[in-house]
């Protein structure tokens, strides 16, 4: 089977995909990822509310609800409510449901003995063995997704009762999600916890970027319910957020470096987790977004590094880079060896790509600088450091185009290595190229929906 793949390579690397292709494969592959992706909301035998992480149960075992993940999947299932499925009954009802089972968690006991804990068995009871806790970024994620349902819930139905009883309900001690979860945003982002990948202690950048967000984002449904005073505590805290997230940038380096107070084996400091950072961090208001000119420096030494890295990634002209999590990664989707290249990882790069090329669009500027010199003259190779490229001018269109034609290339990495029925997994083999780790992973879908939406021009919240 190898050897036929192989032989199949030189083939498919002579003839590029055309972008009428491309473009008609991600249309089906969208409606794909999101049936497969439903298919993992309270599935048969799992307690109303739960979001399966994959249904695989051995090899790797992650039939559990883990909070960020379930949190991730839910973002695109409140995005369909809110735009082309708006007032669908059976979205309302599955948000219904998750809110319950987010609520069951919260009270539940957990051996961290906070909202911190990582995941819970599908029945809706905690996870009681050995774990990487606290993970401090799924309640923030949460928080972010059931605010943005609270509102188009009120605006579509105006059932203000609902989301005052079981989303918000200003009181302390509180009885609702939404608060519970901003509550404890507030007064422990400056502890350190476990990463999104559940391997590193310390304060992330992933995680304060989510915080963040979900405090500025409270803070404006707390004064739109009357709890100002809430308000204005969220905002303190997301500003001192702000102050820590700066302290993350490596000027040494060219880098945002992924985690600090940590002891990680992360000698170079890159991770995906900081493109990820932003895509689910970025709270419109300038700061850290995804045209930030550090970000971006970070974003072009983490291709560089897994170009050289998966051998599925040499010499690939028709398809872009293959990216995994971090560079120093030793889980192969199993047990520890040699890391692989990740799906949602690629994705992510992709909606990175569409969400830069956007943000552009809106400032109507590009600010070339030291920083994102290199990551620019992939796409317009005469750039310079100083320079400004206004709207319209051919140094603008060039970058944009190139940035769009760049996340195409990822998506093109996707459907290369996608089963032939159009399922994603976990990871592929960074020397082979197949699906490996978990099957059918919610958090690719959900990835991979979002990246398209972002190409679409109608990004995600």
């Amino acid at each position: 089977m190898v050897s036929i793949k192989f032989s199949l390579i030189a083939v498919c690397l002579a003839a590029a995909t055309t972008n009428a292709q491309l473009a008609s494969w991600i249309t089906n592959e969208t409606s794909i990822a999101y049936t497969k992706m439903y298919a993992n909301i309270q599935p048969s035998g799992t307690v109303s509310g739960c979001v399966i992480a994959s249904p695989s149960k051995s090899n790797p075992d992650y039939y559990y609800h883990w909070v960020r993940d379930a949190a991730m999947t839910m973002k695109v299932v409140v995005d369909q409510y809110n735009t082309t499925r708006a007032g669908d009954s059976t979205l309302v009802s599955m948000l219904k449901n998750f809110v319950t089972f987010s609520r069951t968690g919260q009270t539940e006991y957990t051996r961290c003995g906070c909202l911190g804990e990582p995941k819970f068995h599908v029945d809706g009871t905690s996870y009681t063995g050995d774990w990487g806790r606290p993970q401090n970024d799924g309640p923030a994620i949460r928080a972010t997704a059931l605010i943005k349902f609270a509102y188009s819930y009120i605006a579509q139905t105006g059932d203000v009762a609902y989301v005052k009883s079981k989303l918000y309900d200003s009181a302390l001690p509180t009885y609702s999600v939404i608060k519970a979860d901003l509550e404890y945003v507030a007064h422990n982002w400056q502890s350190t916890c476990f990463d999104l990948w559940e391997e590193v202690t310390g304060l992330h950048f992933f995680t304060l970027m989510v915080q963040r967000r979900a405090l500025i984002e409270g803070a404006a449904f707390a004064n739109y319910l009357g709890d100002t005073g809430a308000g204005t505590s969220y905002l303190q805290q997301a500003a001192s957020i702000l102050t820590s997230l700066n302290t993350f940038w490596d000027s040494s380096n060219g880098l945002i470096q992924t985690s600090l107070s940590s002891s990680s084996s992360k000698t170079s400091g890159l991770d995906t987790a900081q493109i990820l950072g932003v895509l689910h961090g970025y709270a419109n208001d300038g700061q850290f977004s995804p045209n930030n000119d550090k970000l971006l420096a970070t974003t072009y030494l983490l291709k560089q590094r897994f170009q050289n890295l998966y051998p599925i990634n040499y010499n690939n002209p028709t398809y872009a880079t293959a990216i995994g999590r971090y560079p120093e990664d030793v889980y192969n989707g199993v047990g520890t060896s040699q890391g692989n290249p990740w799906i949602l990882c690629t994705a992510a790069f992709a909606e990175l790509y569409y969400k830069a090329a956007i943000t552009y669009n809106q400032d109507g500027k590009i600010y070339v600088t030291s920083n994102n010199l290199n990551f620019l003259k992939q796409f317009y190779s005469s750039a310079t450091s100083g320079a400004i490229y206004s709207s319209g001018s051919t140094e603008f269109t060039t970058i944009i185009n190139g940035l769009n034609a760049g996340g195409d290339a990822f998506l093109n990495t996707i459907k290369w290595h996608a089963n032939t029925d159009g399922s994603l997994g976990e990871e592929w083999d960074r020397t082979r190229g197949y699906n490996t780790g978990a099957a059918d992973l919610t958090w690719s879908y959900a990835s991979f929906i979002t990246a398209s939406l972002a190409r679409a021009g109608t990004p995600a919240f």
